[in-house]
């Protein structure tokens, strides 16, 4: 006797075929969404690096001269309170200066705005190479510069200034224009912290000698004495 037993496995194999289709289709999907997310966090992250970039862009404009490249007068002035801070609380010295290129508005008459850009970055260029990497140098408006001198007194912020104004008289300047014979020149007004004194007090002490310096041309009045050096 023979005993046989048949079974249709069509059915079943249909369904496996069904199965290994449908996985292959899930993979294939995982892979392209796994793609189009990395994709967009690489775009995200490109995305965040730009606004990153822009926003450091923005923040240096906004306590940055475009000219000069030193600090603006909004920069300057929130720096020098906290060096004014500063010195109060190690009782250290603090001197500041205000400095004014001479006749300067000749210069832009004469020459054009051009020659008055380049010799603004000029200007900046010799304080900035006569100065230490302490000070804190900044374009204060037009024509006119300030300087904070930390952990320095009267005597030392006067020798620095001294420098800074010499300087001017050894730059060739008709580099800049053949026919900038004459040397561009600066005043100068300082002024001195004392306990108690605020930013403000201190220049303006700086900018009242500034004023008395200009008068003459080209001279350094110190704080307090008001008396005016002559040219070396």
């Amino acid at each position: 006797m023979v005993v046989a037993t048949l079974v249709d496995v069509s059915e079943r194999r249909r369904l496996h075929e069904l199965t290994r289709r449908a996985g292959v289709q899930l993979e294939k999907r995982v892979r392209e969404r796994t793609a189009e997310l990395e994709a967009a966090l690489s775009s995200n992250e490109s995305l965040l690096r730009d606004i990153e970039a822009q926003r450091m862009a923005l923040e240096q404009l906004s306590r940055e001269d475009p000219l000069t490249g030193l600090s603006n007068r909004r920069d300057f002035e929130r720096r020098f309170a906290e060096e004014i801070l500063r010195a109060e609380r190690l009782a250290t010295t603090l001197c500041a200066a205000m400095l004014d290129i001479d006749h300067f508005k000749s210069v832009n008459d004469r020459f054009g705005h051009t020659v008055g850009d380049n010799v603004l970055q000029q200007v900046a260029s010799l304080i900035r190479g006569q100065i230490r990497a302490i000070d804190l140098l900044a374009r204060y408006g037009g024509e006119e510069f300030a300087l904070v001198m930390p952990a320095t007194g009267p005597g030392e912020a006067q020798n620095l200034c001294e420098r800074i104004r010499k300087a001017f008289h050894t730059f060739a300047w008709t580099t800049i224009h053949p026919e900038l014979c004459k040397p561009i020149t600066i005043s100068v007004g300082l002024g001195a912290w004392r306990p108690g004194l605020s930013a403000r007090c201190v220049l303006d002490e700086a900018d009242r000698n500034l004023h008395i310096a200009k008068r003459g041309r080209d001279r350094l009045v110190q704080p307090g004495a008001q008396t005016q050096l002559q040219p070396g």
